[in-house]
């Protein structure tokens, strides 16, 4: 948990406080524009998606794929600095998602200076068999 002090944009730890920083921006675009905060449907007029996808993003409920955040930060008037902040801190939320180990966390491990098994196993496997058109019946 982040600290009352810190930069929200530099300690995005876990998609709720990425979701606060986006509630935050929204919040901000409206207050510099004089009006009511954009709503989904507005957004999704704008990018084209489909506006329940910025529910998921909004309450932290999912991790928007990083075209999209730089297309909703963007949209949210983020700064250049901003949105590198958040473009960093989205990339660390899905490395620890899917596993991947950061090189700044391979110290962490005890024979420092090799690659630790995770990165190393983060592949998928090979199929267990090759199917061509011809195993198929009726093609």
């Amino acid at each position: 948990m982040r600290s009352p002090r810190q930069d929200p944009f530099e300690s995005v730890e876990d998609l709720d406080d990425l979701a606060a920083v986006l509630r935050r921006l929204r919040a901000r675009a409206a207050r510099e524009q004089g009006g009511p905060p954009l709503s989904y449907r507005e957004l999704a007029a704008r990018t084209g998606w489909a506006y329940g996808s910025f529910s998921g993003y909004f309450r932290g409920g999912v991790l928007p794929p990083a075209d999209r955040l730089d297309t909703l930060l963007q949209l949210l008037g983020a700064t250049d600095p901003e949105q590198a902040a958040l473009a960093t801190a989205r990339d660390r939320l899905d490395d620890r998602r899917r596993g991947i180990i950061a090189p700044e966390e391979w110290a962490a491990f005890p024979d420092t200076g090799s690659v630790p098994t995770e990165v190393i196993n983060s592949r998928p496997a090979a199929p267990s068999r090759c199917t061509t058109r011809v195993d198929h019946p009726g093609w």
